[in-house]
């Protein structure tokens, strides 16, 4: 995915909305204003496809604008949440890759809509939630104003309430959920995938050690005349250094470290936890050789 993004942003990057967020958070409070002058207005930005047929095409980006059903205290946290989730994305995308990623999702809404009839865009607006959970797990935010909460735990309540809809709601719910998270599953698919690996790679290497440090002793072969048994000696227990790399993520030169142990000098993701670590020794690294995680291998 990241290969093809590039390609494509290579071509069209230049066609990339700035700052997307802002202009639909800023939608979406200009259509609740307007809502409260007038009810039935939000009733005309549905996704309705029967109507688009009809003429009013202009519902397959309204729909984008339409705010979720809160009093007007938690709309204004709800927005500014949006926005805040919505731009720490697009910082640590860039524009186009943003833009690509709600395109997938409102691109998805539209073929639930075909499915199921009239959409909204809460699970598209659920999928860039989870998305921010996926890439910033630790950041902490005070739910209720009050208690420290990691996002990551949030995105874990976030998935299982949606599963839940899913399964308790009808075909038109789970049509829509499907279709309205494919940008998720595109995105971050090989990112889940690449973790499981890593975990089931990470167990083997840890097993393996285990019974080296156990220390198997006796190795039965058959002799020379082949009537006898004979003994090794013991296997020597090999002596694995914890980490190759200092505090700062340099090169001690010593022995290599067990797979799995290394860890990203600037963000400290970890390998353990399915993350890609290189070495690096360019200029930037002073020559020595720094373990980093991909994105800061390219980017530092």
């Amino acid at each position: 995915m990241e290969r093809l993004l590039s390609r494509l942003e290579r071509r069209f990057g230049r066609f990339a909305i700035p700052n997307l967020i802002s202009l639909i958070v800023g939608g979406m409070a200009i259509v609740w204003l307007l809502t409260l002058l007038k009810p039935e207005f939000q009733t005309r930005l549905t996704l309705d496809l029967y109507a688009v047929r009809r003429g009013e095409v202009c519902r397959l980006v309204t729909f984008l604008f339409i705010p979720p059903q809160l009093s007007p205290f938690w709309l204004l946290i709800s927005l500014y949440f949006t926005w805040w989730v919505g731009s720490s994305l697009d910082q640590q995308w860039g524009a186009f890759k943003f833009n690509a990623y709600y395109l997938i999702g409102a691109l998805g809404t539209m073929v639930a809509a075909v499915i199921a009839g009239a959409a909204g865009n809460v699970w598209l607006d659920a999928s860039l939630f989870l998305a921010f959970a996926t890439i910033f797990p630790d950041v902490q935010i005070l739910l209720f104003f009050i208690l420290p909460v990691r996002v990551k735990w949030l995105g874990i309540v976030s998935a299982l309430g949606i599963g839940y809809e899913a399964v308790t709601g009808g075909w038109g719910v789970r049509a829509s959920i499907v279709a309205a998270l494919m940008n998720y599953v595109l995105f971050f698919g090989a990112h889940w995938v690449a973790l499981a690996r890593g975990r089931t790679a990470v167990s083997r290497q840890r097993s393996r050690m285990d019974s080296f440090r156990s220390g198997a002793g006796v190795v039965a072969e058959a002799s020379a005349g082949g009537s006898g048994r004979r003994s090794t000696p013991p296997i020597a227990k090999p002596v694995v250094s914890g980490n190759r790399f200092d505090s700062e993520g340099r090169d001690r030169g010593d022995n290599m470290p067990v797979f799995g142990t290394r860890v990203c000098a600037i963000c400290g993701a970890e390998e353990a936890d399915g993350t890609d670590i290189r070495v690096c020794s360019c200029e930037k690294c002073g020559g020595q050789q720094r373990t980093l995680c991909l994105e800061h291998a390219r980017n530092h």
